[in-house]
């Protein structure tokens, strides 16, 4: 019999409460305090990926959107901070891990991307082991959809032209096959290490060209570092997605910085949150 594969956590305790109990409450009393807004059945979610002590406030906002939604799929991408590859990175496990439970991996939607090109969409865990992105959705998953929702961790080992295209036109052929409901989310943090108010400049600058709904101008915009996104690949594929499939609107929920919830203005980190 073939071993059970469970991805381990690596930022418990760090970035997230280790206690289940105190993260449960966290996560609960966080989406309440959000008003709710939401007219449609979101069909992606922009979140961060930052410590919930500076970013619980933008993760609220965004998991507030699909309270009492039901998605067969969850599609999670995700940056690399230790390491870039060329190629996009799929799990060899069968079950990713939090303080609130294991989260089953979608294996055939695995196989789906996998064989979509097996050349740059391939298997690599030694990415996923230590890449903590993806792990910060995971308590907020588990809150607030149902246990037997399957997710599927893709990481980007570069953010270029080439691989959000790719990788997009992988989820769109996937979506269009029409046989489970998807939820993409993306993470990203924006400006980082900045004062405060070149942060929000910047950030600002960044929320204007993604209402835009336009792919190809949010990259060269990063390109030419006129706005910052650690994740910003990870936006333009959804963005790339969502524009083919027929959709022009973005909703910003939340945008600030570390900066507004701590006393540090000379280093902050910028957070979004916005669905489609």
């Amino acid at each position: 019999m073939k071993d059970v594969l469970k991805r381990p956590t690596i930022v418990e305790g760090i970035f997230y409460p280790e206690n289940p109990d105190a993260l449960s409450a966290m996560i609960k009393s966080g989406i309440a305090s959000i008003p709710s807004v939401k007219n449609k059945k979101p069909f992606a979610l922009i979140t961060p990926y930052a410590s919930y002590l500076f970013a619980k406030e933008a993760f609220s906002a965004a998991y507030s959107q699909i309270v009492g939604e039901r998605y067969d799929t969850v599609i999670i991408i995700s940056p690399l901070h230790k390491m870039a590859f060329q190629g996009i990175a799929l799990t060899e496990s069968d079950y990713f891990t939090s303080p609130l439970g294991e989260i089953e991996i979608d294996k055939e939607t695995n196989e789906f991307l996998n064989g979509y090109n097996e050349e740059f969409i391939y298997y690599g865990e030694k990415y996923h082991l230590t890449e903590h992105s993806i792990e910060t959705q995971l308590p907020y998953i588990s809150t607030v959809l149902s246990r037997d929702t399957k997710i599927v961790p893709i990481i980007m080992g570069e953010p270029n032209t080439k691989f959000t295209i790719l990788l997009s036109n992988a989820i769109q052929a996937l979506i269009e096959k029409g046989k489970k409901e998807y939820l993409v989310i993306v993470t990203t943090n924006l400006s980082h290490n900045e004062k405060y108010d070149v942060a929000n400049e910047k950030d600002k600058k960044f929320v204007d060209i993604l209402k835009k709904m336009d792919p190809d101008y949010l990259a060269e915009q990063l390109a030419l570092r006129q706005i910052e996104a650690y994740g910003g690949g990870c936006v333009v594929t959804l963005l790339r997605i969502a524009t083919r499939l027929g959709k022009d609107k973005i909703n910003i929920l939340k945008q600030y910085n570390s900066g507004d919830i701590s006393d540090d203005k000379l280093k902050v980190e910028g957070f979004i949150s916005a669905y489609i």
